[in-house]
């Protein structure tokens, strides 16, 4: 689960790419073009009201 504040942002520990995960659970604030690169990545992509 991530809000949708935290994509984009750089980090000095990075877990895994995105498409590694299986599913993303996030706020409606995520922009259209992120969740079709998640969707087109093959990540199930479960979208929350903020």
């Amino acid at each position: 689960m991530i809000d949708s504040s935290k994509f984009g942002k750089a980090s000095l520990i990075k877990l895994a790419a995105l498409t590694e995960f299986d599913e993303v659970i996030t706020d409606s604030n995520l922009g259209p073009a992120l969740a079709d690169a998640l969707l087109k990545g093959g990540v199930k992509l479960t979208v929350v009201e903020a």
